[in-house]
């Protein structure tokens, strides 16, 4: 499976290229179509298009049937096929629209509407998997002042757009064109570095010491009695000077429950509560037959948060597949659960954190949920799982974006990949990706307030775009005397 995944994926140098050139083969394949045409090019872009950006999913899914090889590539290719639909509904809405717009419309507003609309259905149908979007490969770019506003999904409406435009203007070339769309280009930039210097928050005037406990662990270390020692471990490295403030340690520090090894660590950590060093760390909690990915505490209550958005088949089977599972005597192996967190908001010496884990910095509209009472953004996760050397930094990349979109620094503790200190812009004041067990720290000044889209989230970019429909369908209706009269490209240029 992990050679499927390293087969397909195009160079993440060259990605952004890439996904222009097969962003832009949409506009030629849903045009002068039926919407079902349409509908079956877009499944072929999208198998095309998943099958080279989420193969890591081989390696996730790979861990629950290691015995039953087949049932993961069933379970990865159906999973491939679903976010292929997507595509599928893209293409079928912009060849209807193709037929019923003139043609620069269709190519500017039409196509990004469609790609819009359906990348934020994606986000939360079928438990969501926001992966791949053009502004993930955009953060260090002029339209980097757009995310705290419309967030990463705006961020790649604005690239559609401007993909359109090009389109527009290599089928239908002409002087006045190229000028109008070039102007607007130069005045679009020049208003995004005025917006780039604007901050949306403002600092409390407080800082944080906070250190990151960087790990590299094999799988093997991860599933023995060992970890107790690892935890030892931890809390030494913890306690060496310069003191921190807070520790923070990646997920599944502490892979077995806490209920198994706690009573054995127990004293490591009451001694770093007497030296006021307070610990974040990744490990699971049981309550009864479930098993739950939390952050632990060394505070009098350990539980600070409970994972609450879970990545099917990466992280749990539905009920239908395990009862599929137990028909052809399989192995069911284990998953964790969910319920609803004691704290959606972590304290720490009166400072409010945003936590969060693994996947769900996959969520942008989650993340903003509670952003605008916290100061801090502590993420915590482990890559130890995955053989793909590109994902560490791109999920980097992600984790500076949601800095960006929120305006406030960020501790990202990853073992297994690329851990780094983030401030509010998203720029990395520090990291550490070494294969040993190690410390780094970081003075982090504290952020107070909300952007735009902690504010909104996702209500001006659908507004805008529904606005924007719903004038053209008026215009059309009133210069063609119905919505749905076939303006082509040929008319239009006559």
């Amino acid at each position: 499976m992990s050679v499927l995944q390293n087969t397909f994926f195009f160079p993440h140098q060259t990605s952004l290229l890439g996904i222009s050139i097969g962003y832009g083969g949409c506009w030629w394949l849903w045009q002068r179509t039926s919407w079902v045409k349409g509908g079956l090019w877009g499944v072929l872009f999208g198998i095309a298009f998943y099958s080279s950006a989420v193969g890591w999913l081989a390696d996730l899914i790979q861990q629950y049937h290691d015995e039953e090889q087949w049932i993961a590539l069933v379970v990865y290719l159906a999973i491939l096929l679903c976010l292929a639909l997507f595509f599928a509904v893209a293409g079928g809405l912009a060849s209807f629209l193709f037929h019923r717009l003139p043609f620069a419309v269709w190519s500017i507003v039409g196509v990004p509407t469609a790609f819009t609309l359906v990348e934020w259905t994606r986000e939360w149908i079928l438990t969501g998997l926001v992966w791949f979007l053009p502004a993930h490969l955009l953060l260090d770019a002029f339209v980097s002042a757009w995310y705290p506003i419309f967030g990463a999904l705006g961020v790649s409406a604005l690239f559609w757009v401007a993909l359109g435009s090009l389109v527009y203007l290599l089928v239908m070339p002409s002087l006045s064109r190229l000028f109008a769309l070039t102007t607007a280009g130069v005045l679009f930039f020049f208003l995004s570095q005025q917006l780039g210097q604007h901050s949306w928050t403002s600092p409390t005037q407080e800082s944080l010491s906070v250190r990151i406990v960087h790990s590299q662990p094999g799988e093997n270390e991860k599933s023995r009695p060992s970890v107790i020692q690892k935890i030892r471990r931890y809390q030494s490295l913890s306690s060496l000077e310069p003191i921190p403030e807070l520790s923070v340690w990646p997920e599944s520090s502490m892979s077995l429950p806490f209920q198994e090894v706690g009573k054995y660590v127990q004293g490591g950590f009451e001694q770093l509560s007497a030296q006021e060093i307070r610990v974040l760390y990744g490990g699971y909690w049981k309550d009864g037959w479930s098993s739950y990915n939390t952050i632990l505490t060394n505070q009098a209550s350990p539980v600070a948060y409970i994972k609450q958005h879970l990545i099917p088949f990466g992280e749990y089977r539905p009920a239908w597949f395990v009862a599929l599972l137990s028909q052809v005597q399989l192995q069911r192996g284990e998953d964790t659960a969910t319920k609803p967190s004691p704290h959606s908001v972590i304290q720490i010496d009166n400072i409010p954190i945003l936590p969060s884990i693994c996947f769900e910095l996959l969520f942008p509209n989650e993340i903003r949920t509670h952003a605008a009472v916290t100061h801090l953004h502590v993420h915590l996760s482990d890559l130890s799982w995955a053989s793909a050397p590109w994902l560490s930094d791109y999920l980097l990349n992600i984790a500076r974006i949601r800095s960006l979109e929120i305006e406030k620094p960020m501790v990202y503790a990853v073992a297994g990949g690329t851990s780094a200190f983030l401030d509010e812009k998203g720029v990395i004041l520090s990291q550490q990706r070494t294969q040993q067990v190690t410390f780094f720290d970081q003075r982090l000044e504290l952020r107070q307030g909300a952007t735009p889209f902690v504010q909104w989230g996702y209500l001006p970019l659908l507004s805008f775009f529904l606005v924007l429909l719903a004038f053209v369908g008026m215009f059309s209706f009133k210069e063609k005397h119905s919505f749905f009269t076939v303006t082509s490209t040929s008319q239009e240029s006559k």
